[in-house]
Parts: structure tokens; C-alpha cells; sequence
């Protein structure tokens, strides 16, 4: 058990669409719920985009199918999807087993297309999900894909900066974080934009960056 209540979060999320007036769905979790309870792992990335996968309904709580990237990944064919599972496979981890969801959960045809006062609602109750998820959450890491969503893990488990490391994609940097529990939290650049796991260059620096995420 969780210790969170899907149905609660659920309605939550309802409320929330209408108070922000938005209409396009929502979704917290790429994965089944019961996974915040058991996942060795977390990641998450910003928000759902607007196109709802293939068979899925557009406003959901958690995917209990198994993780989303992997169900879609025939019918997707998404180059974020690939990302992941590329991480997966150079740490180890079965991507079912790997507790994934967005910071915030409303989707959107892009960050920009949300307004100042939708984006602050939509960190307000991701911020309120994470800090209840990652108090009982087993995780010994947690991967954080882009700034914003890293602002807001950084905030759900009171981490600090420890250090920053080249990424092999020019200036961009990897940063690790450490939170009061000991967890690892590494922040990468959005995977949509540098496809880190694709290219040559970032295999080394990537290797190190995430020695002892397991």
C-alpha cells in the first residue's frame, strides 16, 4: 500500500482542471500507483503533452497497464520513450519497475501555452503529490528531466546541491543533489531537447554521473 489515495487525487485533479480552466486532461503517473510504494527508482519529467497515447483515457491519476513509454512504445515510436529506456538499460533497471510520473500533472500543447496562473496552480498541487509520494516513497534516487521540474523535486525533499558535472553535450551540465534521507537526485536537461543517451560523446560522463544511482 501507498499510503496516498488514487480516488482522492483523482478528485483533486478534477477540481483543480476546473479551478485553472483547463480542459486538455491530466495525469500524475506513467506507471501503476502502487509503485510509490515499492519502486526502487523514481523519474519524472515536467507534463503530459496533449496527444493522449494510444487507448488511454485522458484524465488519470496512474497508468495500470505498467509504465506508459513501455505500453506505447510500438505504436509511439517517441524519442523521449527511447531516452528511457536507454537510461534503463545503462543502469540496470527494469523500466517496469521504475516509478514515473511529471511534476505537474495537467497536460498541455506546451509549458508556454499555460498561463502564469495555470503553471503556479499545477506546481502548487504537484509539489502537494510529491512531498506525500517521496515521504513514503522507497526510492534510493531520483532522475529529474529539465529545470522546472527539478525546482520542484528540490523543493519536495528539502535536497541540496552537491555537485555539477559535465554532460558531453557542450555547456550543459548534470547536477546532483542530495536530500535529508540520503537519496541521490540527478537532474538532466530535457531528453526531448539533448538526446544525452543517443550520443557518443555522453556515454562516459553519463556513467559516472550515475554510478551508485542503484
Amino acid at each position: 500500500m501507498s499510503g496516498l489515495d488514487a480516488a482522492a487525487w483523482f478528485a483533486r485533479l478534477e477540481r483543480g482542471e476546473r479551478e485553472l480552466g483547463l480542459d486538455e486532461g491530466f495525469k500524475l503517473l506513467y506507471s501503476p500507483w502502487s509503485l510509490i510504494g515499492n519502486a526502487p527508482l523514481a523519474l519524472l519529467s515536467l507534463n503530459p503533452g496533449a496527444k493522449i497515447p494510444h487507448g488511454e483515457a485522458a484524465r488519470l491519476v496512474s497508468d495500470e497497464r505498467g509504465n506508459t513509454y513501455a505500453a506505447e512504445r510500438e505504436k509511439a515510436r517517441s524519442p523521449i520513450s527511447e531516452q528511457f529506456f536507454a537510461l534503463c538499460e545503462m543502469i540496470g533497471v527494469d523500466p517496469e519497475d521504475v516509478l514515473t510520473g511529471v511534476a505537474i500533472p495537467y497536460r498541455s500543447r506546451s509549458w508556454s501555452a499555460l498561463t502564469p496562473a495555470q503553471r503556479q496552480g499545477g506546481r502548487a498541487i504537484g509539489l502537494d503529490f510529491w512531498r506525500a509520494a517521496f515521504a513514503i516513497a522507497p526510492c534510493r534516487s531520483i532522475i529529474v528531466c529539465g529545470a522546472e521540474a527539478a525546482r520542484l523535486v528540490v523543493r519536495a525533499t528539502e535536497a541540496r546541491e552537491i555537485a555539477r558535472l559535465p554532460s558531453g553535450w557542450g555547456k550543459v551540465q548534470l547536477r546532483h543533489y542530495r536530500d535529508p534521507r540520503g537519496r541521490l537526485i540527478v537532474h538532466l536537461p530535457q531528453l526531448s531537447r539533448f538526446q544525452l543517451f543517443s550520443r557518443a560523446e555522453c556515454a562516459p560522463h553519463l556513467s559516472h554521473a550515475f554510478g551508485g544511482v542503484l
